[in-house]
This record gives structure tokens, sequence and C-alpha cells, in this order.
């Protein structure tokens, strides 16, 4: 599967190679109760932490933001999310189910602050939406270069194994598959949206709330890679300044230095 899809790329006909993997993952094993998992990468005192949600493609996992996490131990808490079929496990049977279980994997995590890369965009708007309709208001949501607009570039970074954190095979390329299958237009949310961006591009109209565009180093994989410390500090200095807590230290500073 791998070799169709490399193929399908190099003619020119991504997409096509795309609905190839959509449709084996709709012969593939589902279930009604997938099992998402919360797992911590690192804590800290500022508030609200951050809960981040894979990328879904073939090569992704909550690996992805270990380096992230890392920039911001002993500062921020942040979770990453497991998700269902990428470990050969049943595929989501639709996306109500999938976000269900998004969801209930942070429901614990009081008002927190969504991230998610490329197709986690659609999975963190998504589970934000799920959490408001129960009554669980997240702070924030954080589209790291979500919806890019070169899919044959994202699928020849996905299959260079320098990128990968978890190998491509065929169950995760079937997942991914599904994962895009089910990926529909983003719902309106009320919690503030940020997208951060590495280039000049036309984002859609994503939430009924204010979106802010913060424009960061690196490209739809390396933001996350050696460029993950910067865009880790950019993130977490936005929340300071929305949260308002950024300008109670400035004053606080302000009064020590008279």
């Amino acid at each position: 599967m791998e070799r169709l899809l490399r193929k399908a790329v190099d003619v020119g006909r991504a997409q096509d190679g795309l609905d190839l993997l959509a449709t084996a993952s709709r012969l593939s094993p589902a279930t009604d109760a997938p099992k998402a998992e919360a797992v911590a990468l690192a804590t800290g005192f500022l508030q609200p932490s951050l809960v981040c949600l894979p990328s879904a493609l073939a090569s992704s996992g909550i690996e992805e933001y270990g380096r992230f996490a890392a920039a911001l131990e002993a500062a921020r808490d942040v979770t990453a999310v497991t998700l269902p079929g990428f470990a050969g496990d049943p595929l989501p049977a639709d996306a109500d189910v999938l976000v269900q279980a998004l969801a209930e994997a942070v429901s614990a995590i009081a008002a927190p602050v969504l991230v998610g890369r490329s197709v986690g965009a659609w999975l963190a708007l998504a589970t934000a939406g799920e959490l408001e309709r129960r009554g669980a208001r997240p702070s924030a949501v954080v589209l790291i270069d979500g919806y890019p607009d070169d899919l044959p570039g994202v699928l020849t970074g996905m299959l260079d194994a320098g990128h990968q954190v978890q190998p491509v095979d065929d169950d995760r390329l079937v997942a991914m598959g599904r994962y895009l299958d089910l990926a529909g237009a983003p719902e309106p949310v009320t919690a503030p949206v940020l997208l951060v961006s590495t280039g000049k591009r036309s984002w859609p109209r994503l939430s009924t709330t204010a979106q802010e565009v913060l424009t960061v180093s690196g490209d739809h994989f390396t933001v996350l890679e050696e460029h993950s410390a910067a865009t880790a500090l950019a993130i977490s200095t936005w929340l300071l300044d929305f949260s308002g807590y950024g300008a109670g230290l400035s004053a606080l500073r302000g009064k020590d230095d008279a």
C-alpha cells in the first residue's frame, strides 16, 4: 500500500492515493466503542494546560509532541491523546464515536487548551465542540499548520523516515485513510482559536469566535521537530497574554522596579 501511495504522489495523483486508503479503511474492522488514552508529557504550574491531538498521519503518534512538551517542562502541563485504530486495534466506526472517545479521554482536565496539527486540527476542533456540548468549555483551541494546502508535499514528508515518529506500515496507512475519510467541515466552537502558521496561506473560517494568526518558523513537520521549542514558547506566550496572566506579571515587575 505504501508503494501505491508513493506512485500516486509521483504521478501527481495524491488524492487518488488517499481515496484508495479510505476505501481500504471501510473494509477494515471497526468499533462503536473506540478507546483513547491521555498520556502526560510534561508538568508545570501555569494554567491552562495543553492537550495535544496527533496529526493522524500514518507516521504520527503522541511522540510527535515530545520535544514540544520538553520545552514546556516545569512551566505548563502538556498531555497527548492516543488515536484509536493506529495500534492494530479496530478503527472508529464513525466520527461521532471517535470524537466522544477523545473528549472522554480528556474529560478530567479542567478548561484545557486543545492543540492539533495537520488532520489533528479537525480533531482538536471537533473535541472542543464535544466538550462544549458537555458543558466543559475549553480555554482555547490551537491549530498548528492545520488544513495544509500542499498535499503532495505533506505525503512526501510523511513517507520520509526522518519525519516519522512511528514507522509507516499498511495498518497505519489504512488508519490514516479512515481519519481522512471521517474528517468533515469543522463545526463552529465558542472557544477562541489560535491559528499557528508556518507561512503565508489562506485559512478557512473555522470558528464563529475571534481568531488570531501566529506565524512561526519551520514547515509542516519541522514546526514540531527542530523548531518545536520556539513553537511551544510562542503558543505559551500567547496564552499568557490571552489569559491576562502576562499583563499581571508585567504590572508586578513594574511595582518592583518602582
